[in-house]
């Protein structure tokens, strides 16, 4: 079974879970399956995502520490900041941009908190990829590897319920990759070698008149291109003109102004930054994270940022994200993230009123979680109470951070 961790070991997990999430044991072992499940359906995608698969091997063997323990309460205990760590990792191997959504749509399912199921995932997978450890040397044969997670597929409908299965095969993809079996993994390459053989007579008749075809094509366009050289060489020195010596430098200084100009361009509106410790990444200069990037850079800013961003927007039907630009909250956690210090308040607005207005608060408060950032540095309120929003813009394209630090 390639997704198995112990009894004793899983009530060390189930307790230690507990713990980090403060939820009790009840709504902890509801997770638990859901958290195999997950495992289940990451590890099945492998089979068809052979860079992925690799990049797991390559974590087991140069990241995971052979003696590390999780066979006492006691040990679990100590680890649990590495083993958290592994997790998190193995969550940006088996679905780096899935984790956010996972936690969003199973907290909704179990009326629970989005960052308890993000927290005891990155600790249940943390402490699977330990027990994978063990079996290294297994696990990177991948023809063997496929096999075993096939026949272990049916891990991941054991213990949750049809509505919870649908969450996760939608959000991971898994239509296709349920239906592989055995058989289908083993005669591939027989199929492809007996479609090679049975369509080769074919291919070699096929092959000769394609090179027939080709000869004519080629005699053809040779005699229509030898007539027509021989029409230009007789009016060429009638119709062929001189371009000036001066016009000519007049374009080259034309072309090479407009090559300047458009450098000009792009770097009066994009602006290169890097967080300390980080690679340099370039933003456009309105974007909200160059004036976060300055508080956080400058040691004399004292007083609390006020942060419009009109950089993503929110659905008004379902008061879901519905656009953002790709770099931003990746960008915003990392800039918050160098300050330890630094707390978030998130001021939205709805045209329906407070309500919905702080469910997109929190919406948008589960994806800066999803990115990293600890649920405890961050508070949601009602734009209306004390930012006021801009009426020029529409509500639902308006966000105000507040930053202190």
């Amino acid at each position: 079974m390639i997704v198995t961790i112990g009894e004793d070991v899983l009530k060390l997990v189930n307790q230690r879970i507990q713990v980090l999430t403060r939820e009790k044991e009840g709504e902890v072992n509801k997770l638990i399956p859901i958290f195999q499940s997950i495992a289940v359906g990451g590890i099945l995608k492998l089979i068809s995502n052979r860079i992925r698969y690799n990049a797991l091997i390559n974590f087991l063997k140069h990241k995971v520490k052979a003696d590390i323990s999780i066979e006492t309460a006691e040990s679990i205990g100590k680890q649990e900041g590495t083993i958290v760590a592994y997790g998190e990792s193995v969550m940006g191997i088996l679905f780096p941009d899935k984790k956010s959504a996972l936690a969003l749509q199973i907290s909704q399912k179990l009326n629970c908190k989005s960052s308890v199921v993000m927290k005891g995932l990155a600790f249940f997978l943390g402490v699977l990829v330990i027990e994978f450890k063990k079996e290294e040397d297994t696990l990177s044969d991948f023809t063997a590897f496929c096999q075993n997670v096939i026949q272990s597929k049916s891990q991941f409908s054991d213990h949750i319920s049809p509505e919870i299965q649908k969450v996760i095969i939608d959000i991971l993809l898994l239509n296709d990759v349920l239906k592989v079996d055995l058989d289908s993994l083993n005669t591939s390459n027989e199929d492809v070698e007996k479609y090679s053989e049975t369509n080769f007579s074919a291919i070699l008749s096929a092959k000769n008149i394609g090179i027939a075809l080709v000869i004519l094509i080629f005699v053809g366009i040779s005699l229509f291109f030898l007539v027509r050289k021989s029409n230009e060489e007789e009016v060429s020195f009638e119709s062929e003109e001189i371009i000036p010596l001066d016009s000519l430098n007049k374009l080259n200084d034309s072309l090479t102004q407009a090559v300047v100009d458009s450098a000009k361009l792009d770097s009066d509106s994009t602006q290169i930054l890097a967080w300390p410790g980080g690679k340099d990444f370039v933003l456009p200069k309105q974007s909200a994270i160059v004036t976060l990037h300055s508080f956080l850079m400058d040691s004399t800013q004292t007083e609390k940022l006020l942060l419009p961003t009109y950089e993503f927007s929110f659905d008004n039907s379902n008061d879901q994200i519905s656009t953002t630009k790709d770099y931003f909250f990746k960008r915003f956690v990392e800039g918050l993230q160098t300050n330890k210090n630094s707390k978030l308040e998130i001021f939205t607005f709805s045209d329906q009123g407070t309500k919905a207005a702080l469910k997109r608060g929190f919406i948008l408060k589960n994806r800066l979680v999803g990115e990293g950032l600890s649920p405890i540095r961050i508070e949601v309120k009602s734009g209306t109470l004390e930012v006021k929003p801009d009426n020029s813009i529409a509500l639902n394209a308006q966000v105000v951070f507040r930053v202190s630090k």
